[in-house]
């Protein structure tokens, strides 16, 4: 996604971003984007963390690089057991994306918390 303001003027272009919006209890919104393909089957939005849950037929390779483009550069990745775990920071907030082999697609689980 890529967001250009110009004095108020914004130029929105989307790439294959689908977001998730949540109401954070002190009312700020807050977004988790998704893959075009997402199965949404859980999304928990009541409290932090707040999560979404869902199936997607791309690779982890592919929702890594997706992921790390709308957050920068992760803290940190870490694989264990066929599951991959990347860990982004940004403000007051921590982002783990998890993605785990489920059949013929991908699992990914979306956790935003507040450090």
């Amino acid at each position: 996604m890529k967001i250009i303001n110009k004095k108020n003027h914004f130029i929105l272009t989307l790439a294959w971003l689908v977001c998730t919006e949540i109401k954070a209890a002190n009312n700020d919104l807050i977004s988790i984007p998704i893959v075009n393909d997402a199965r949404v089957f859980y999304q928990f939005s009541d409290n932090f963390p707040a999560m979404v849950n869902y199936f997607t037929a791309h690779d982890k390779r592919t929702i890594v690089s997706y992921y790390t483009k709308q957050y920068g550069e992760y803290a940190s990745l870490n694989e264990k057991r066929g599951r991959i775990t990347v860990t982004y920071s940004i403000g007051k907030a921590e982002i783990r994306v998890i993605i785990s082999r489920q059949d013929k697609v991908q699992q990914v689980d979306v956790i935003y918390q507040l450090k």
